[in-house]
């Protein structure tokens, strides 16, 4: 059952991997390589969640020809030591129906990204790092949802999807 980067329970189907190669292979070695390797898994498990670090520009198209992707786990500033741009991330996955879950920095000098990611035709989710500390991990999070907020506000999109 699915775990790892994406919700777990024993009802859920899939699979959740790390392929790090995404960001380093090029879109050629990805469709040959990659591609038929992560789309049997798709396959026979019903679904699956692909991790990332890294830039994996060269392969936004080519990740999206997954059987059955549900998820790209990746990271922006603050959080990978060779981010995604948001807005080339945010404009490759809109209208896909996959999931982008995103890794920002915990702090506000970096969730300039969140502008250009949350868009209305796209299915993001947010995630920050945390010390473990509950109560400053609370603090952060209403900090984040505020902003969140604040955005969809700003566009005119609903925010009572945060």
């Amino acid at each position: 059952h699915p775990g790892h980067i994406m919700l777990s329970s024993p009802n859920l189907p899939g699979i959740s991997i790390s392929d790090d190669n995404i960001s380093v292979i090029s879109k050629r070695a990805f469709i040959n390589a990659a591609l038929p390797y992560n789309s049997k898994l798709g396959e026979y498990f019903g679904g699956i969640a692909l991790h990332t670090c890294g830039d994996f520009k060269q392969n936004y198209e080519t990740v999206k020809h997954v059987k059955n992707l549900m998820l790209v786990d990746c990271h922006v500033s603050g959080a990978d030591p060779q981010p995604n741009d948001p807005r080339k991330l945010a404009e490759a996955f809109a209208g896909s129906g996959i999931i982008l879950k995103v890794g920002i920095g915990p702090g506000e000098e970096h969730w300039g990204d969140l502008e250009a990611l949350i868009r209305p035709d796209l299915r993001l989710m947010v995630q920050t790092a945390s010390d473990g500390d509950i109560l400053k991990s609370n603090d952060l999070y209403e900090r984040l949802k505020e902003r969140c907020q604040k955005i969809l506000a700003l566009k005119n999109l609903h925010g009572d999807a945060v």
